[in-house]
């Protein structure tokens, strides 16, 4: 795309193409003096004329069709139901699946319904940061014993 700069618009006289009212002719339908034609032309591309032609089909498209009708309520409020109550033992079963990991010791991070429960359930939090800092602490002594063996071993 190529744009031009205002630098070389030359500007347009428009008192010629208004008439004593102060009215431009050529919104009149009944006036015949129009603007003179100018010498210059104008040329539109093939991909301009193929993209007019899909606006206008699409435009009488559009008036032409009419709307599809809403379905009513009651039709989809069963599948409605069933969803929210398939997404709501989803998130449980993911809650009870991170809480078991965390008390297996296997609990490589939790999951967004899961920090929901704990931030909203004290005991559960509690209970879970108790439990992972145990873990911890085994996993640490667990450590240092093979660290020492090691030393052992050496000497």
């Amino acid at each position: 795309m190529h744009i031009q700069s205002n630098a070389n618009v030359s500007s347009i006289n428009a008192s010629k193409y208004i008439n004593a009212n102060n009215s431009a002719p050529w919104l009149d339908p009944t006036q015949t003096n129009l603007p003179p034609a100018s010498s210059e032309t104008v040329t539109i591309s093939s991909e301009a004329r193929q993209l007019a032609q899909i606006e206008a089909h699409a435009e009488e498209k559009t008036e032409s069709t009419p709307l599809p009708s809403v379905p009513d309520m009651p039709q989809i409020g069963g599948n409605i139901e069933k969803y929210l109550a398939f997404q709501e033992a989803r998130m449980k079963y993911q809650v009870v699946s991170d809480m078991t990991n965390i008390a297996i010791g296997n609990s490589e991070g939790i999951s967004a319904p899961t920090a929901y429960y704990l931030s909203n359930n004290e005991e559960a939090r509690t209970a879970s940061v108790n439990h992972l800092a145990y873990q911890q602490q085994i996993n640490t002594m667990q450590t240092y014993v093979e660290a020492s063996n090691d030393v052992d071993e050496w000497a």
